[in-house]
């Protein structure tokens, strides 16, 4: 659950909501793959439309080894 930041009163809420965040930006990576996927297959793109998703991957990957360490600081 992403708690609204003015109800986090401890590191436990802001992990909680900050592993959510990185769990739902992940999904969402996914999900508009598969949509410009299928833009592609139905031939309406061209290639200036599309993400660098190698890059996007790694920035998330990157906020979700932070959201571990936070985590792990906790413990």
């Amino acid at each position: 659950m992403i708690r609204p930041l003015e109800y986090c009163e401890n590191t436990t809420h802001l992990t909680a909501s900050i592993e959510t965040i990185d769990t739902r930006i992940l999904e969402l990576l996914h999900l508009r793959k598969q949509y410009m996927a299928k833009k592609q297959k139905i031939g309406n793109t061209n290639d200036t439309e599309f993400v660098d998703l190698i890059a996007a991957n790694k920035e998330i990957q990157q906020l979700v080894e932070t959201s571990q360490l936070l985590q792990d600081e906790q413990r």
